[in-house]
């Protein structure tokens, strides 16, 4: 049966040298995409995203943080205030 099956796919129905040409596109994309740098859509790996980020964005950040926790507890004030 093995024989058979192996018969019909590489020889009669030539769907053998489609599969082959098949798998090699699928190793060459595979291989393009390993090389390629994930720039092209726009994400950035942990090391590119490490290496772009500076003290400075750390700070700002915090403060960011900062200044929400203010706005939240201004909110959290009014309504209770309001009687919100």
């Amino acid at each position: 049966m093995k024989r058979y099956t192996r018969t019909l796919i590489t020889e009669e129905t030539n769907l053998g040298n489609l599969i082959e040409e098949a798998i090699k596109n699928n190793q060459k994309e595979d291989e393009e995409e390993r090389n390629s740098k994930d720039t092209d859509t726009g994400l950035l790996d942990v090391e590119e995203l490490e290496e772009q980020l500076r003290d400075e964005d750390f700070e700002e950040y915090s403060e960011f943080l900062d200044n929400e926790e203010a706005s939240d507890a201004d909110l959290l004030n009014f309504l209770t205030e309001n009687g919100g």
